[in-house]
């Protein structure tokens, strides 16, 4: 009996240490009250629910399943249970145990609500937005359901109607977590960057410690040309947070774009260390290797990190550029055609450009030409200003004697870049190629000639 009543109190004072957002404390009172009685469903619920705030949601799975033993069909432990699956990104199981909440009350809102993001977990978009369309049946206004919805928006490239719905989440609520994250995110994705970085600092400024934001923000900031304001956000997540891996990442980025190998090749040493898997790292010091004309092993890093296999798209044309560049044609090809295949909304235009481009030259060096040269004019199609793929369109039109379309892509480039000493160079090539050609062709008109007169003067 005096051990039941001294569970009660390890209850007791674990309710308040969670009250008071004291989560260790919480959790050691709650195991200690379940150690004197386990036969309390509440408990197990309620450790789950500090295993959550601990981001330990496998621990949490085990004692929500815990309490559903001891009072099964509890809608509150099964929703969050779903929400642990989703955490650990198992939408199956989550959607399991949500579609179970609405057969025990089918006006639960936020069985249906979870189950959006479920959906958009497994990438079934259709699926997602019915659940947002019922849900919306039982509650107009939900900030959690535009959050979701806008999930699967940004999946499918309808980047306006994201941004709409994270808007109207805000309107909701106005300190909804990562909204403005996200909203950056999105600008970010349509190429409009001034919007993003302000939509970033809307973020930091609500949670001046989120790392993932700080990194963020660098990397845009290092694609805006701004490197020094970019390496003092990676400085600062990594005195938040020393074993950042990310932020070592983009530092050895930066210094190698200024030309300081040294510097970061020991940056993406540190990262690589901090976390084998983590992709880029290898890209970066295979683009080391090569700047230092160690081409082959640049070529085995390149092997090592396409090996992972956890890239997003962005960070495969990245790979299978620098693969072109060290002539590993047909490893390129196999990275960026199914992207092209199955994923182009997803990709934003600059990037589709990129990923055309690359794939062209890929074609030409595996004396593809025609269709590398369809695949140069696609990349045009994206970006008009892309003068890479013109100078690869001039170069792709000399190897088959083309010189007149040539000298027509040349035009165009050196429309964009008038000054620039590559284009100046083909200018040269092209009327050295022309005037070998005009040259041959006399000498073949001059044998022809030649070859006719003869019998005349035997």
């Amino acid at each position: 009996m005096n051990e039941w009543f001294e569970a009660e109190q390890h209850a007791e004072q674990a309710h308040k240490y969670y009250e008071a957002g004291q989560w260790e404390k919480a959790l050691n009172a709650l195991q200690r009250a379940l150690s004197c009685n386990p036969a309390q469903s509440e408990w197990h619920y309620g450790l789950g629910l500090v295993l959550e705030e601990l981001d330990r949601y496998e621990d949490a799975i085990i004692s929500f399943r815990d309490a559903l033993a001891l009072a099964d069909n509890d809608i509150d432990t099964l929703l969050h249970l779903a929400r642990c699956y989703l955490q650990i990104e198992k939408p199956k199981q989550a959607i399991s145990h949500l579609q179970t909440v609405n057969q025990i009350d089918a006006d639960c809102e936020a069985g249906y609500c979870y189950r959006i993001l479920a959906y958009v977990q497994l990438g079934d978009h259709d699926k997602a937005q019915e659940m947002f369309y019922l849900a919306r049946q039982i509650e107009d206004e939900c900030p959690s359901c535009y959050d979701h919805i806008a999930q699967s928006l940004v999946q499918v490239g309808q980047y306006d109607k994201a941004i709409w719905c994270w808007d109207r989440c805000l309107e909701l609520d106005p300190h909804f977590p990562d909204a403005f994250a996200n909203l950056a995110m999105t600008y970010w994705n349509k190429g409009l960057h001034a919007r993003a970085h302000s939509y970033f600092l809307r973020q930091l400024r609500e949670d001046p410690g989120d790392l993932d934001t700080l990194v963020n923000l660098g990397i845009l900031l290092s694609e805006m040309g701004k490197h020094n304001e970019a390496r003092e956000k990676f400085k600062h997540a990594l005195e938040l947070d020393p074993a950042q891996a990310d932020a070592r990442l983009h530092l050895g980025e930066i210094a190698l774009l200024a030309g300081h190998l040294d510097a970061a090749e020991s940056e993406l040493q540190v990262a690589q260390r901090l976390d084998e898997t983590l992709p880029c790292v290898r890209l970066g010091l295979a683009r080391i290797e090569a700047r230092r004309g160690n081409l082959q092993r640049a070529r085995i890093l390149l092997r090592e990190e396409q090996a992972l296999g956890n890239h997003t798209h962005q960070q495969k044309v990245d790979i299978a550029q620098l693969m072109v560049e060290l002539r590993m044609a047909e490893p390129a090809m196999k990275i960026l055609t199914p992207i092209l295949m199955q994923a182009p909304t997803l990709l934003d235009r600059r990037t589709l450009s990129t990923a055309y481009l690359t794939r062209g030259v890929a074609r030409v060096l595996l004396d593809d030409r025609g269709h590398g040269i369809s695949d140069l004019k696609l990349s045009l199609t994206f970006n008009g200003h892309n003068t890479l793929a013109m100078h690869n369109l001039v170069l792709a039109y000399l190897e088959i004697g083309e010189i007149r379309r040539a000298k027509f892509w040349l035009i165009q480039a050196m429309k964009l870049k008038p000054n620039d000493t590559s284009l100046k160079q083909l200018r040269l090539r092209i009327l050295i190629t022309a005037m070998t050609y005009h040259y041959r062709k006399t000498m073949q008109s001059l044998r022809q000639t030649l070859r006719r007169m003869m019998p005349k003067w035997g």
